[in-house]
């Protein structure tokens, strides 16, 4: 699927307003189109403020954390993809089955933790 370039520049405002609201731990929402590479997928990086000391290899021993301030928090990032995010694409008009996607998200320190591959 090749999105309009007008059209991805709204998905990205749209996920940033929506999902920064939603997931207090989102710091900012990039989207880049896909390489050439035959894998036709849309990368969207969520940047966070999880603890540096979350990394791709402990994520699931540390999926509810503590912040700052005491709170718990958590992040279900599969929820997100598969509901919220399924959701805003039909608000784009845009068909969740077609906008094959990869989620990387980072940590406060632009560590890698999750990709979807």
């Amino acid at each position: 699927m090749n999105i309009d370039e007008n059209v991805l520049t709204g998905m990205e405002k749209l996920f940033n307003k929506i999902l920064l609201n939603m997931y207090p731990m989102i710091n900012n929402i990039d989207i880049e189109k896909p390489i050439l590479d035959g894998n036709n997928k849309y990368i969207i990086n969520i940047h966070t403020s999880i603890p540096e000391t979350i990394n791709e290899k402990n994520y699931w021993d540390f999926s509810n954390w503590y912040d700052k301030n005491g709170n718990e928090n958590t992040f279900d990032y599969h929820y997100m993809n598969d509901v919220i995010i399924s959701k805003l694409l039909k608000y784009l008009s845009l068909n969740d089955i077609n906008f094959k996607r990869e989620l990387r998200i980072y940590n406060v320190n632009g560590d890698l933790i999750i990709s979807t591959n």
